[in-house]
């Protein structure tokens, strides 16, 4: 379905790609359409002046053929801009896309099926610059067992529905993150791994984050491994849910992440890491046990955290949890399975404290199967850094200051080991 101008996006996609690829302009508009399937060595220009616009009729949206259910059990797959098993293609030119989440259901059961805005599935060599990505209906913008893929200078706006998630990274290879701006209702960058295969080199540079949820996280789907990202020179300006979260819940080797000249002004926390033992599987693989997170580094990190009720409240899972109860560096392994060899060097932490009352112990639930939210673990038992079996982690050159006096200690330890500099 194509109304509001005579420009039939599909077809000139079609008929460019039967001639062996090239550009396809779209001229000054508003396009109100359903699905359109990308194709292999096209180069969607959507200028300035023109808006693609998703239909607000499920009906317009084909069930994909890998359609899966994510970490929250609903199913997704369908897309206003779809890419699949295709390859030497890219959408630019500064225009719009806009998928109208708004009207669609919050409930019931098209609720789950409501479209992503955009989806590459199984694609190489794609590009997408300088695009306005508006009020998608779930995931903005979902890349999954993709190779060689660069995104830069996106802007984002995802606050019309629920689990609008900005950017998701899911089972791929050689993705290059660079310069965005993103405001999003749930994850602003998620790295995911539903597939067998590993998501790994993968780089995220220069984005300026908020998110009503994590601003960058890898999880809570993590069946493949995890390895070889960097995270660098970002500015995270709201993180409702935290501002840095590395998860693996169901089986995957979380190693060799590196995060770099951060600073952070609004979160629920500045850093949570955790190693849990869900179990999930997101297609026919077997289960799997409890996989690992090891070889962390992050230097240059600076988090001035606001205390703002607005900002915090979502991270209040459990009756009578202060709003301020989760803004500390929190690390939590398995009793027999630690998270091992993390470094944190040149890192400032400026926290709210303004806890008051009796001190609180350690004795916080293991949870070690269920969702991996530091929301669910109550109130944490220090202001500045708390972890829970760990092995080979040193801090090298870390202030922690408050901007009020809090009960909780500084810092306590459970299970840990080999702990330097602190």
């Amino acid at each position: 379905m194509v109304t509001g101008s005579m420009f039939d996006i599909q077809k000139e996609i079609d008929l460019c790609a039967a001639s062996g690829g090239g550009e396809v302009v779209l001229p000054p508009g508003n396009y109100l359409t359903g699905t359109i399937f990308l194709r292999s060595n096209i180069h969607l220009v959507i200028p300035e002046g023109s808006i693609i616009t998703g239909s607000a009729d499920l009906a317009d949206y084909p069930a994909a053929a890998d359609k899966f259910s994510d970490g929250i059990a609903q199913e997704r797959g369908r897309a206003l801009i779809m890419a699949d098993h295709i390859e030497n293609a890219s959408v630019t030119g500064g225009g719009e896309i806009n998928g109208q989440g708004g009207k669609f259901p919050l409930e019931g059961p098209e609720f789950p099926l409501r479209p992503m805005l955009m989806r590459f599935v199984n694609c190489r060599n794609i590009t997408l610059k300088d695009i306005k990505l508006r009020a998608p209906a779930a995931w903005t913008c979902h890349l999954r067992s993709c190779e060689n893929v660069i995104i830069d200078h996106l802007d984002i706006f995802s606050h019309a529905n629920s689990n609008n998630d900005g950017i998701d990274i899911d089972s791929c290879k050689k993705v290059e993150v660079r310069d965005c701006q993103i405001d999003s209702g749930d994850d602003a960058v998620c790295l995911k791994s539903t597939a067998a295969g590993a998501c790994e080199n993968i780089s995220i540079s220069g984005c300026e984050l908020r998110s009503m949820a994590a601003a960058f996280k890898v999880g809570t789907e993590t069946y493949g491994d995890i390895r070889q990202v960097k995270f660098c020179n970002c500015r995270i300006m709201r993180g409702n849910m935290g501002a840095i979260k590395l998860f693996s819940a169901d089986g995957a080797r979380l190693e060799d992440i590196t995060i770099s000249d951060v600073t952070v002004t609004q979160a629920a926390n500045p850093f949570f890491i955790r190693l849990g033992s869900r179990g999930r599987c997101y297609d026919d693989s077997p289960q799997k046990g409890a996989g690992c997170i090891r070889n962390i580094s992050v230097s240059g990190l600076r988090a001035d955290i606001i205390l703002h009720p607005e900002a915090i409240r979502s991270v209040n899972y459990l009756d009578g949890v202060p709003e301020y109860a989760h803004n500390c560096l929190a690390i939590m392994g398995l009793p027999d399975n630690p998270v091992e060899n993390v470094s944190f060097r040149n890192i400032s932490l400026n926290l709210p404290g303004s806890m008051t009352g009796e001190p609180q112990d350690a004795g916080i639930p293991e949870f070690a199967d269920g969702y991996p939210e530091i929301g669910y673990y109550g109130v944490l038992p220090a202001y500045g850094i708390f972890m829970r079996h760990v092995r080979k982690v040193d801090f090298s050159g870390c202030d922690i200051s408050l901007t009020a006096p809090d009960c909780r200690q500084k810092i306590v330890l459970d299970d840990a080991r080999e702990i330097t500099g602190i």
